[in-house]
Formats: C-alpha cells, structure tokens, sequence
C-alpha cells in the first residue's frame, strides 16, 4: 500500500511541477526554491523543504514542511527581508521556472498550499491519517536504536 501511496504522491506532484528528492531516511522528500508570484520592486525567494513518512502499521502519513523566504528590493533605497514558517501550510502563489526538451523555459504558478493537499488528499483516499509535524525528525524513518525520554529512565 505504501509504495501505491508513494507513487501516486510523486505522480500528482510532477503534474504540479514538482519534483522530488531521493533520500533514505524519509518516504518523501522536496527542496525547491521558488518566487513570489506578487512581489515587485525587487526580488523574494522562497525556499521549501518538506518531508513525509507514511507509517503502515498506524496508516498515518507524517508531514513536516519549512517555508523560508528572503526579500530585497530598491526604491530610494535598499531593504532586506527574511522569515520563515513551519507548520500549518502556507495559500501563496509562487513561481517556478523549470526546464522542458530542448530547453525550453517552463513557468509554472502554484499556491504553495496545493503541495500539501495533494499528501492529504491521498492520504484520506487510502483511509490513512494526515498528521502536519513541527518537528523534521517526526517525518523521518524512526531510528531503532534512539530511545525515547521515558525509556531512558527505565533502562535495565
């Protein structure tokens, strides 16, 4: 079921320009930089990290995403801007310039909010609970040897 979900992830999110990044500690990984879709005067890139976990035994998908954005501009004057939010997905249109065959220049506009439903929506179409995590680590492949708080006062 796993692999099916996972597929279908990547599939969904290609359609939306999309790629994703191979790793080995998480089920889905996505690095991208993109632009602000309505900012003028200047330039703002957003940077966007986001990592999932589908866990089968407990059907529940772990997703973490990280969205930081710097800003410069130039009216009489410079200014510089940067933040960042994790948690609760962003409604932002955003764009991003990708490359077809033969080079040609692809501009693709997205909410950064349709990122995550498409990890919710297959979520719900396999009946599995999407769950947004604050921490990176709760997205990631749990570690068999780290033990937790509690455990680590009990050991024997």
């Amino acid at each position: 079921m796993k692999i099916e979900m996972i597929n279908k992830i990547k599939e969904q999110l290609k359609e939306l320009g999309i790629e994703t990044v191979e790793n080995d500690k998480t089920d889905i990984e996505i690095k991208k930089e993109f632009l602000d879709a309505k900012f003028s005067g200047g330039s703002q890139k957003i940077d966007y990290h986001a990592l999932a976990y589908i866990n089968d035994e407990d059907k529940k998908v772990f997703f973490y995403e990280l969205t930081s954005e710097i800003s410069s501009g130039l009216s009489f004057g410079s200014s510089y801007e940067s933040s960042f939010q994790s948690g609760m997905s962003l409604s932002r249109k955003i764009k991003s310039t990708r490359y077809g065959l033969n080079n040609e220049v692809i501009e693709v506009e997205l909410n950064l909010g349709d990122i995550s439903k498409v990890f919710k929506d297959v979520a719900k179409e396999y009946d599995y609970q999407f769950k947004v995590v604050l921490s990176k680590n709760k997205a990631m492949y749990p570690d068999p040897n780290k033990k937790s708080f509690f455990q680590s006062l009990f050991k024997k």
